[in-house]
């Protein structure tokens, strides 16, 4: 219980500042493929300043896994694989979960997702959606009959309905309850097989364009489309999406409002350490994706890079960062001090290549469920170190 508590800690959402880098190339880049699943599911969601900070794609496959390596934790419990698999998913980030009540409000249970979207530059602004094994008539009943329903008005928008409470974002004490934690208005939508759990109206309607194809959708996004070829092809159960990526500058920034405390607690090596940190050349966007295979549970790390020279280096520089930089402080330990990537073999093997603008990592190990650690930068214990740091 305690390694999958360590597990629930670890995959959290990825945050940082928004950067970028430019450049053209006449290389052939990886075609996706309209089959691709990733982009199936990007469909939903509107490309804007928000979904592009981090977009998170789960999938009951990843809770199999989970299930695989934690199978003393009993299925329904808080702490159960289906419930860590859709972790970053806010409709079922809630302490006090259960099926009776998740099924009368919303008409499905987090047994019945097979698939979880989620978009956000943190909350309240959450795009999210999931699909699975339910149908438009229970989430129709749901929201007639359910908790509330006084309240809810059916609005018509663009060839479907949804079902709308109370105000944008708006606070309700009397309405609250598991599913809704601070009583906030909400907007459900059954769309094609997704269902959408949304704080505010232009939010659900921005997704239904972008699923229309009435607005440019993250499947539109060209880096996107290629990054997506790759997770397809590695067979990942999980994809992460994102241009939002930190500098050595970004970091130092952050880092310095934390040097005083961490000078009085000793620590001069661990700020020395900081400032000798191995740095990736800029990339533009990344994604990241969780699998199992023959060869056992893996991690997959895809850079868009500016052109094949960055795409090269990035390499041999990945594999440094990988072996050389500190991950995040241990929070039980007293010192608090930093562990590597490499510690406590969390990486078995790996493989690293570059394949024209593109750098591809493929990862065995439990570090799987690190990916949190890729491009934020935390400050409990001291900030860490992202290990998509770059110049």
């Amino acid at each position: 219980m305690k390694k999958l508590i360590t597990a629930l800690m670890l995959i959290t959402m990825v945050t940082g500042c928004l950067t970028g880098c430019g450049g053209e190339t006449d290389e052939v880049e990886p075609v996706a493929s309209e089959s691709n699943r990733w982009l199936e599911l990007l469909r939903i969601l509107p490309e804007n300043e928000v979904t592009l900070k981090a977009a998170y794609l789960q999938t009951a496959e990843f809770a199999d896994i989970i299930r695989k390596q934690f199978p003393e934790v009993p299925e329904g419990s808080l702490m159960s694989a289906e419930l860590v698999a859709h972790n970053n998913l806010p409709l079922f980030a809630k302490t006090s979960y259960t099926d009776e009540e998740w099924k009368e409000t919303v008409g499905f249970t987090i047994m019945d997702v097979t698939e979880s979207i989620v978009a956000t530059s943190g909350p309240p602004s959450d795009y999210q959606a999931v699909r699975g094994e339910f149908t438009a008539e229970d989430i129709e009943n749901a929201a007639r009959t359910g908790p509330l329903n006084e309240h809810m008005e059916v609005v018509s928008y663009k060839g479907y309905e949804f079902y709308s409470w109370g105000e944008d974002r708006a606070i309700h004490l009397d309405w609250r309850s598991g599913v809704r934690n601070l009583g906030r208005g909400h907007r459900l939508a059954y769309v094609d097989g997704f269902a959408l759990w949304m704080l505010w109206t232009d939010g659900i309607k921005e997704m239904i364009d972008s699923y229309e194809g009435n607005i440019p959708s993250l499947a539109d996004n060209k880096e996107y489309q290629q990054l997506a070829t790759v997770l397809e092809d590695m067979g990942t159960a999980t994809a992460c999406f994102s241009y939002d990526s930190v500098s050595i500058s970004d970091f130092m920034e952050i880092f310095s409002e934390n040097l005083e405390e961490i000078r009085q607690r000793g620590r001069e090596q661990q700020i020395e350490e900081f400032e000798n940190e191995p740095l990736l050349k800029a990339f533009s966007s990344f994604a990241t994706g969780a699998g199992e295979d023959e060869d056992g549970t893996y991690l997959v790390i895809v850079l868009m890079n500016p052109d094949e020279g960055a795409a090269k280096a990035n390499v041999d520089l990945l594999e440094q960062r990988i072996n050389e930089s500190q991950m995040y402080p241990y929070t039980s330990s007293p010192q608090g001090l930093s562990g590597k990537w490499t510690d406590n073999d969390r990486i078995e093997s790996m493989e690293i290549y570059s394949d024209g603008r593109l750098t591809v990592a493929k990862l065995y190990g439990p570090v799987f469920i690190n990916w949190d650690g890729l491009s934020s930068v935390g400050t409990v214990g001291g900030p860490y170190i992202p290990l998509l740091l770059h110049e």
